[in-house]
């Protein structure tokens, strides 16, 4: 195996280049109706699987496959979404003050808790950070500044909404 690679990696670095090099020449002529949270990684994949003849319709597709085993499998091992999915259990959406939501399931956690936010106002934060991962898990999270606290809605997504 090596030998033939080592025979063959001139020609495999040379298809490298040319691809990036055409790559590069497109890359400013594309527009992506709506791009990845990393957009700029995301339009320079685009303009090389351009670059590869692959239809474009067909990258998007792929990508977005990828993309959502990714967060669904983020979900999946993130023990906070864990939690906020254990504790919400059968409820379809549950609102309240931060701090009650917090407290409530932070007492819902067995065992070790340090994984988990060590204030309400980090709890909030945590929230909106992870909101992708809430998503994939089925649920979505919106926050309201009333005069006596802060309050959260944890909501399970309907399914015709996903």
């Amino acid at each position: 195996f090596w030998a033939n690679f080592k025979k063959d990696k001139p020609a495999i670095l040379g298809g490298i280049f040319d691809t990036l090099a055409k790559a590069m020449d497109i890359l400013p002529q594309i527009t992506v109706k709506k791009l990845h949270r990393m957009a700029d990684a995301h339009l320079e994949m685009f303009a090389i699987a351009v670059a590869l003849g692959i239809d474009p319709i067909e990258f998007q597709r792929i990508f977005n496959a990828n993309v959502e085993k990714l967060q669904k499998a983020y979900a999946e091992a993130n023990k906070f979404v864990e939690c906020v999915v254990s504790y919400m259990g059968k409820r379809s959406k549950r609102s309240g003050p931060v701090r009650d939501i917090y407290e409530e399931i932070l007492k819902s956690i067995p065992g070790d808790t340090r994984f988990f936010p060590g204030s309400p106002s980090a709890f909030s934060r945590k929230l909106e950070e992870e909101q992708d991962a809430l998503k994939n898990a089925g649920y979505r999270c919106s926050r309201t500044k009333k005069p006596d606290a802060n309050y959260i809605l944890i909501e399970k997504i309907p399914s015709s909404c996903k």
